[in-house]
C-alpha cells in the first residue's frame, strides 16, 4: 500500500501564496513528476484541502497515484485553526 512516503516518480517543492483579502500567507506543497516528459505541456492541477490540524503528508498515497497519471497536486500546510474561524 502506498502512503509511507513519496514515490520515486514524484517530486515536491514548497510555495507560499498570499491572500490579500484576508491578509495572510498560505503555505503549500506542490507535487509534480520527478522527470517531466514535456516541460511545455500544460497539466491539470488538483488543489487538495485536507482539513484542519491534519498533516498534508497523510495523503501521500493519493499523491503517489495522481501525479504519475499526469496531474499536479497542491496541498496546504495548514496546521492550526485560523482566528477568527469565520474569516477563513
Amino acid at each position: 500500500m502506498a502512503g509511507l512516503g513519496l514515490s520515486a516518480q514524484v517530486a515536491q517543492y514548497s510555495k507560499v501564496f498570499t491572500d490579500p483579502v484576508r491578509n495572510r500567507q498560505i503555505n503549500t506543497v506542490i507535487y509534480h513528476p520527478q522527470t517531466d516528459p514535456d516541460p511545455g505541456q500544460q497539466y491539470p492541477y488538483i488543489v487538495f484541502g485536507h482539513g484542519w490540524i491534519m498533516n498534508h503528508s497523510l495523503y501521500q498515497g493519493l499523491t503517489n497515484t495522481l501525479v504519475p497519471q499526469g496531474y499536479r497536486s497542491i496541498t496546504s500546510k495548514a496546521s492550526a485553526l485560523p482566528s477568527p474561524l469565520q474569516d477563513f
